[in-house]
């Protein structure tokens, strides 16, 4: 499973960026599938600099073309929101946190979900799939 995590620096001891689109990096972490309440074993981190200058460059789609579950953000933008909502791609809260220890929490099922825009636990019925 790969999962993407907004961080200002290039390791998982750097912190979960408070923005999205304002991250330095974006860590694509693989992990193993394990069994709920086991601990998982990350198998490689790709580490992704984030091309604030680059108008092409899209960290959501890098997000999409790693086949990402999830990511671990901060503040989202509406279009990054949308392409990563409509990609199915969990949403977590992570700012405020070192990247491992956001990892952990996440697996823990310890982290709040980004449900809609405003951050707020109400779901989006836009992006509610049945």
């Amino acid at each position: 499973m790969n999962i993407g995590i907004a961080v200002d620096g290039k390791s998982l001891n750097s912190m979960v960026s408070e923005e999205f689109c304002g991250c330095n990096y974006l860590l694509v972490v693989t992990v193993n599938d394990h069994l709920f309440g086991e601990p998982s074993e990350i198998i490689r981190t790709i580490v992704i600099e984030n091309e604030n200058d680059n108008p092409e460059f899209n960290l959501a789609l890098e997000l999409v073309h790693h086949n990402c579950e999830a990511v671990i953000t901060g503040v989202l933008q509406p279009s990054e929101f949308e392409l990563i909502a409509d990609s199915c791609i969990t949403r977590y809260h992570g700012t405020g946190l070192q990247a491992s220890i956001a990892l952990e929490k996440m697996e823990k099922r310890e982290l709040n979900m980004i449900r809609n825009l405003e951050g707020t636990s109400n779901c989006d019925d836009h992006y509610h799939k049945h």
